[in-house]
């Protein structure tokens, strides 16, 4: 994005990955989406690299002339192989109070997950829930079951069918590691079917991951304390 641009100057621009091995061979033209030429977006196939010329810590170089006036700016971000990739979504059914989703997962990497997205009314596009959930994986074929609760349903008064959109997945950084690990998600849209509010039972809600949260939180707690025991004992 780039700021305070003399009227109706020619802007060009490219950009450069580069690690602490030097430049990759990704390089892409930024193209103007504005009329101002203010903003400007470009993309990185990352497959088409090999894997020793990418690192956990890059960079972005980029190049761009305004009047014919060279400038040069640099971008730092983290990259990571993904911990898991996203195969794609069952069959929702309802299930007592809820409309269960299952998330079908190929795991890399055993680990501790969280999975984000918005459930929206397919035919008015009206955003309805905020879908969260959370679970461990091991390597291999994973699932972890998002819920939308009978009572959310009914209050936002849509029986579907549904879409799921802005889905993003992570694995949690866990002890002796500094960073999270993204989840490779192949599409920003899915689509469910719907079903009568009949079909569910008429119950409260209660948070289903609420034991789950205290339990990994109180298994990084003893790790910690015997870490600490460890280490003290050492000292002495």
């Amino acid at each position: 994005e780039l700021t305070n641009l003399p009227d109706g100057a020619f802007v060009k621009a490219n950009a450069i990955v580069a690690s602490a091995q030097g430049d990759t061979p990704l390089e892409t033209q930024l193209d103007a989406i504005n009329d101002s030429q203010s903003v400007l977006i470009g993309a990185f196939d990352t497959s088409v690299v090999p894997a020793q010329s990418l690192s956990s810590e890059m960079f972005v170089k980029v190049f761009i002339e305004v009047g014919g006036e060279p400038f040069l700016t640099t971008v730092a971000f983290n990259y990571a192989i993904a911990a898991a990739q996203l195969q794609g979504i069952g069959v929702a059914q309802p299930n007592g109070a809820t409309l269960d989703i299952p998330l079908e997962f190929t795991v890399f990497q055993n680990g501790y997950y969280f999975v984000s997205a918005l459930l929206s009314d397919q035919e008015t596009g009206k955003p309805l829930i905020a879908l969260q959930t959370e679970g461990r994986m091991s390597q291999g074929n994973g699932q972890l079951i998002a819920q939308a609760h009978i009572q959310a349903l009914k209050e936002a008064g849509s029986e579907g069918p549904y879409t799921i959109t802005n889905m993003r997945a992570y694995r949690g950084a866990e002890q002796g590691e500094q960073l999270d690990v993204p989840v490779s998600i192949f599409s920003n849209r899915f689509e469910l079917e719907g079903f009568a509010f009949t079909q569910y039972e008429d119950e409260i809600y209660q948070d289903p991951l609420a034991q789950q949260r205290v339990d990994f939180l109180k298994e990084l707690g003893s790790f910690d304390n015997q870490n600490t025991q460890e280490q003290g004992g050492e000292t002495n």
